[in-house]
């Protein structure tokens, strides 16, 4: 396991590990696959086809709604269980610079912390910041 954050609605665990997302349903005690590869890779998309490379952390933005960091893919990922999909935050860029969600790069992300309107962003070289956007 490498990440974990809670629902507070539900009590729901969302569980991140080698290769992507699983959830703990606390109602009925079962364990399900969020994302469908078992391979490191990258690709956006519907869930079951998304693939990802050494996630780490997770966050809750709104019930449905998560980032996730994958680092040695070198960005964020948005994840949307309504809608079904993956998509990518930042560029992919091996770097360190703090931006809106198209122009931010990353090294390494591997935290992430919520205050307010402001995503801070632990990365191998530092700390980035997304502030004011719509996640």
């Amino acid at each position: 396991m490498r990440g974990l954050a809670q629902d507070k609605t539900t009590g729901d665990l969302f569980i991140v590990y080698s290769h992507g997302v699983m959830k703990y349903s606390m109602s009925d005690k079962s364990l399900t696959a969020l994302t469908g590869s078992t391979q490191a890779g990258f690709a956006d998309g519907s869930l079951q086809d998304a693939r990802f490379n050494h996630p780490n952390a997770i966050l809750i933005l709104s019930p449905g709604k998560f980032l996730l960091t994958d680092f040695d893919n070198q960005r964020l990922r948005r994840l949307d269980l309504d809608a079904n999909t993956a998509d990518s935050i930042c560029s992919g860029r091996r770097d360190g610079v703090d931006g809106n969600l198209t122009s931010c790069q990353l090294s390494h992300p591997n935290s992430l912390l919520r205050v307010d309107d402001i995503i801070y962003i632990g990365t191998g070289t530092g700390i980035r910041i997304l502030q004011g956007e719509s996640y």
